[in-house]
């Protein structure tokens, strides 16, 4: 009923392959229907789909992230009270998308991935200081046993600016 109140709004799924071809139909007919993909090697699951919605961008919804110098809120899947709770986190200031971890204990290698690839880094042959540089920065939502110690050193690890090795073509396995 509230679609019907808006002049084709745009809709957005994700992963429509686990919604049925008549629900993406009557979808269709209400608005502009999008689809948020998993294309970027991210593979299945809670954790795959957070980094797409992560990556996203149209118009003016999406995070946009695929670059150094955002915010980002992580969470274990496993405990969706905790993630409901970061919501408001989103709403203001420098928040950004909600990450998923698949166990307190566990970061999942595309979301490691996903890190490397947006990870601030520097390169040491030109002379630049890393107090000048872009950072990220994170919130973890619980406790540690919804994130261990152990996962939030390497998530601050994966998150903190790097020196780089000088090469024409960098890449994430590049960083020292």
């Amino acid at each position: 009923a509230a679609l019907k109140h808006l002049a084709r709004p745009s809709i957005y799924t994700i992963d429509s392959s686990q919604i049925g071809a008549a629900t993406l139909a009557a979808l269709r007919r209400f608005g502009h229907l999008t689809n948020i993909t998993t294309g970027g090697g991210e593979g299945a699951g809670a954790a795959a789909n957070a980094i797409a919605v992560a990556r996203f961008t149209d118009n003016q919804f999406g995070w946009g992230v695929k670059e150094p110098g955002h915010g980002l809120v992580f969470a274990n899947a496993a405990r969706p009270l905790d993630a409901a709770a970061a919501a408001p986190l989103s709403a203001t200031g420098d928040y950004g998308p909600l990450l998923l971890l698949e166990g307190a204990a566990q970061i999942p290698a595309s979301l490691a991935d996903y890190l490397g690839n947006i990870q601030p880094a520097y390169t040491p042959a030109f002379n630049f200081r890393p107090v000048r540089g872009v950072y990220n920065h994170g919130w973890l939502i619980g406790d540690e046993q919804a994130i261990t110690a152990v996962t939030q050193a390497e998530l601050d690890s994966l998150l903190e600016i790097s020196p780089r090795k000088q090469s024409s073509e960098p890449s994430v396995s590049q960083v020292e």
